[in-house]
């Protein structure tokens, strides 16, 4: 009986959504020609920097409860980012730029279900690498081209 809770429960969180699992939450997003803005962090968590509409992200920093993410403009007119005590320059040329956020972990139980995610998805992508590793080596050897 012991086991079957433990395997519902962690169930019952992933359906219901559970708030530590939440990874790269858009915060405050800046596109070239619009208002600067920010915002206050709502928990502590890391914060990280993308660009290209999400596809290249660069900067990454914790930041706790109460610090101030966002965006601003300098006096020079140039745009800078900023999470906490750190800045960053950004160039306007990269299009779209997003704070992402993934709250870290509080209590005992947001930690299990965090631990449980991370070593489902490792087994999974492991388990994937496994089973189509012969078909890769079959088509590197056959056309001679990494895929």
């Amino acid at each position: 009986m012991r086991q079957a809770v433990l395997l519902v429960l962690p169930a019952v969180s992933l359906l219901c959504g559970c708030h530590a699992l939440t990874r790269d939450a858009e915060v405050i997003a800046y596109r070239p020609g619009e208002a600067v803005t920010m915002t206050a962090a709502k928990e502590d968590a890391t914060y990280r920097l993308s660009a290209r509409d999400g596809r290249h992200g660069w900067i990454a920093t914790d930041v706790p409860q109460g610090g101030a993410v966002g965006f601003r403009k300098e006096a020079d007119g140039t745009i800078t980012a900023f999470a906490g005590a750190q800045t960053w320059p950004i160039e306007a040329s990269d299009g779209r730029h997003v704070w992402l956020c993934t709250p870290k972990p509080t209590t005992g139980w947001d930690r299990f279900l965090v631990g449980t995610r991370d070593k489902s998805e490792s087994a999974f992508q492991t388990t994937v690498l496994f089973l189509t590793a012969p078909i890769w080596l079959t088509q590197c050897a056959i056309t001679g081209e990494w895929p």
